[in-house]
């Protein structure tokens, strides 16, 4: 299966980067206006880099994943060139009703992958036209599922909805990891033993609540004691409505979605 992808920024190599891992039957063909980022994801997946997307052959599958406001240029330089084909976007907030319309296709997939999709351990969230048949939408999820979790979305609706906790989630958790190795550092440890810690912190966490079926609040429980210390911080969590926090820092993320797809989608 030969797989073209428009685009090579942090995600895409992410995501060819991660499909290629276990999965060296697919043949990757890469472009970017300046090709040099095309021609380093080209040789770290053993594929086939383009100087121009004219330069192309026959594709079974095309990936975009150019910045979103970059689209209306794409779609102009490509003029009808993936009319009827099957496509791939990872675009964030561009709809599948203007992917139609500017590609001149009715097969649209968008995919909305996390970056921990390049150690396989990903997320990524899915949603078809209706044009995609049951067959391709489980040969594209197939691919995606070698990369972690699959979801596949109710609507798109849904899928936007989702993107800004799912695709947008990773950068969250660094950032709250990065606030506790500051103070971890203040507190003495050196830059490095910190971040190690805090690692360790996170990835062990993450993998009891895998591994365990038990409700959050009760393993909040099992960690904190009445009168004792680590119920003080999960008192002040709650004083200073942390949830609240969440849920704001998720509405403006959402609202940044509606409006580039107001402006561009």
């Amino acid at each position: 299966m030969k797989i073209g992808v428009i685009g090579c920024g942090n995600m895409s190599q992410a995501l060819v980067k991660g499909v290629y891992k276990t999965r060296k039957d697919l043949e990757f063909h890469t472009f970017t206006p300046s090709y040099l980022k095309a021609q380093a994801l080209a040789e770290a997946v053993n594929g086939i880099a383009h100087k121009k997307i004219s330069d192309f052959p026959k594709m079974d599958l095309w990936l975009i994943a150019c910045k979103p406001q970059q689209f209306d240029d794409l779609s102009n330089a490509l003029d009808g060139m993936l009319k009827d084909q099957k496509v791939i976007s990872i675009l964030a907030a561009i709809s599948i009703g203007t992917i139609e319309v500017k590609l001149q296709t009715k097969y649209i997939t968008r995919i909305m992958p996390n970056t921990p999709v390049y150690l396989n351990e990903g997320i990524s969230l899915v949603t078809h036209s209706e044009n995609v048949n049951s067959e391709d939408q489980s040969n594209i999820e197939s691919i995606f599922k070698t990369l972690g979790m699959v979801y596949r979305c109710e609507n798109e609706e849904q899928f936007n909805l989702l993107t800004v906790i799912s695709g947008s989630g990773p950068a969250y958790i660094f950032e709250f990891a990065h606030s506790y190795i500051k103070l971890a550092e203040q507190m003495g440890m050196n830059k490095n033993d910190a971040r190690k810690m805090i690692n360790q912190l996170f990835f062990g966490s993450a993998k009891l609540m895998n591994e365990t079926e038990k409700d959050l609040g009760d393993m909040i429980d099992a960690v904190t004691s009445k009168g004792g210390v680590t119920i003080e911080a999960i008192n002040t969590f709650r004083e200073e409505k942390l949830d609240l926090i969440i849920q704001k820092s998720v509405s403006k993320a959402s609202q940044r979605s509606e409006q580039i797809t107001q402006q561009f989608g």
